[in-house]
């Protein structure tokens, strides 16, 4: 027989307990990131999800520094979330474009006999940051493309 022991938690204890399921509010940051990241890349835009995050760092840093110097220690009641724009981004006035061109993709033309599947690519660099980002065109749309050329090829073949 297994005997059960039941104490009070300590103030520590109680202190950093979360419930499960509460919401962080840097998770819920970090899944808006993702989600506008994500409508960036349905409609071919880059979206620079490093910077936004180092924004939201910077901003909550910013924060943290402010309550140390006001109270000697930190206030968490008072540091609010930043509200930062996530448009600016994805934004195409905040890239340069760095390099654009086509490369074949192996694992399409091998999905799609007789194809020579190329797609296309852009690659971006967002304003103040070292690393590019690189939008390719979906897989679709360059078989679409790759088929389209073959027809063309094969109508030129038959007038010879």
């Amino acid at each position: 027989m297994v005997d059960t022991i039941f104490r009070s938690p300590t103030e520590q204890e109680r202190a950093d307990f979360r419930p499960i399921g509460t919401r962080d509010p840097i998770n819920e940051f970090r899944a808006k990131i993702a989600e506008e990241g994500q409508k960036a890349i349905k409609i071919g835009k880059p979206f620079a999800y490093k910077a936004a995050l180092d924004r939201f760092n910077d901003s909550i840093k910013d924060a943290v520094e402010k309550s140390k110097r006001k109270h000697g220690y930190v206030k968490f009641e008072e540091i609010k979330l930043p509200n930062i724009d996530l448009k600016e981004f994805s934004d195409l006035k905040n890239f340069e474009i760095v390099s654009e061109g086509e490369r074949s993709d192996p694992d399409l033309t091998k999905r799609n006999p007789g194809l020579d599947v190329r797609v296309k690519f852009t690659k971006y660099k967002f304003k103040d940051y070292n690393g590019t980002i690189t939008v390719m065109e979906d897989g679709s749309s360059a078989i679409k493309r790759a088929q389209e050329k073959r027809q063309e090829l094969d109508k030129e073949v038959k007038k010879k």
